[in-house]
């Protein structure tokens, strides 16, 4: 058994988990709330400025801001700022609480989105953001594909280069890494919770706070986690453990993602209850990406085998895609063709919910 893991039951939709419970009965979720909140890397509020407000989250507005670091610099942020969180229901105090600890323990890593600090001001907390006004992964890959330059024909299926799709797919990697060895899952991996920051630098989100359409900066829909989950969130009554072979399965959905250039993934199995029934058989299985070479191939299929144990590790998986990357060009042929077999984005089946 791997040394960082979560145990989490299959509750109905909006239920409390047990642990959560717990605080709500023992009348300690404010209490909770303000250790959680002084774990976190202090700033001070005055070194923030406020710009323009760019959305509205769960728990209060966001903002883009610029910080005024004790060196002197001055760096582009977001600050989502908490409202009246003593006036908030114990319920929601808790579960905000456990949002906020995941992103407090994810720490800093440059393939994560960030919390780079906090601060308490009268009854609001203001969380200060590396740039959240990023792209969003999916978007990307999809607008890629046929790309035309000028008046020139089309020669190549995607704007993004066989080598930029490998390096995109091993900063996911390196950043699921990272968050594997600080014990937090990102239950919500999907290309819509990956950002491209400058430089092309790839951003996990997903977790706690850090989820892109949690934050309602866009009014894009957001995928459901249906076709992103492993098999063993399928198993009736059952809880299902949240380790690094479980994680493994929605990594490689992220990844076929990345391959497919946006693809929706199981587009086969078209009904919601279909693609529940296909998971709990064993019988569910990726679309193969025709353009990509045996070891793209096998690589999706062991981090997606239906046997968990089987899905081997992170660090292997990191290892397999840097020499597909040395020969990224044979394995991710994205030459372009009339019948270029790009696979299908089919919107509606990215919302099915159990």
């Amino acid at each position: 058994m791997t040394s960082f893991q979560k145990t989490v039951s299959r509750a109905p939709s909006g239920a409390v988990p047990e642990d959560e419970q717990r605080l709500l009965a023992e009348g300690e979720a404010l209490e909770n709330f303000k250790t959680v909140v002084k774990s976190g890397t202090p700033i001070q509020p005055n070194k923030v400025e406020l710009g323009i407000s760019v959305g509205m989250g769960k728990f209060g507005p966001i903002y883009r801001a610029m910080f005024n670091s004790y060196n002197g610099s001055i760096h582009d942020v977001n600050v989502y700022l908490l409202k009246n969180v003593s006036r908030l229901p114990d319920e929601q105090l808790v579960k905000l609480t456990s949002l906020l600890k995941s992103n407090i323990a994810a720490g800093a890593h440059q393939n994560v989105v960030s919390l780079c600090g906090l601060s308490t001001v009268g009854s609001d907390v203001m969380l200060m953001w590396e740039p959240l006004h990023q792209s969003v992964l999916r978007g990307v890959l999809r607008e890629s594909r046929c790309a035309r330059f000028g008046t020139e024909p089309f020669n190549m299926a995607s704007f993004l280069s066989s080598e930029r799709l490998a390096a995109i797919a091993i900063g996911c990697c390196n950043g699921v890494e990272h968050l594997l060895k600080k014990n937090v899952f990102p239950t919500h991996l999907s290309t819509s919770n990956v950002l491209l920051a400058e430089r092309g630098i790839v951003k996990i989100g997903g977790f706690g706070l850090a989820e892109h359409h949690a934050l309602d900066m866009t009014t894009e829909s957001a995928p459901t986690k249906l076709r992103w989950m492993p098999p063993e969130y399928f198993k009736k009554d059952q809880k299902m453990i949240y380790n690094e072979q479980t994680m493994l399965w929605p990594l490689g959905v992220t990844l076929w993602e990345i391959f497919s250039l946006g693809g929706t993934p199981f587009t086969s199995l078209r009904q919601a209850q279909t693609f529940i029934d296909a998971m709990r058989d064993g019988s569910a299985q990726l679309e193969t990406i025709s353009y990509c070479g045996e070891a793209v191939t096998q690589l999706l299929s062991t981090c997606t085998s239906h046997i968990p144990e089987a899905r081997g590790d992170i660090r292997t998986i990191i290892k397999r895609l840097e020499c597909i990357s040395a020969d990224a060009k044979t394995q991710i042929n994205l030459c372009y063709r009339e019948d270029f077999p790009y696979l299908p984005i089919i919107t509606p089946l990215e919302q099915q919910d159990e």
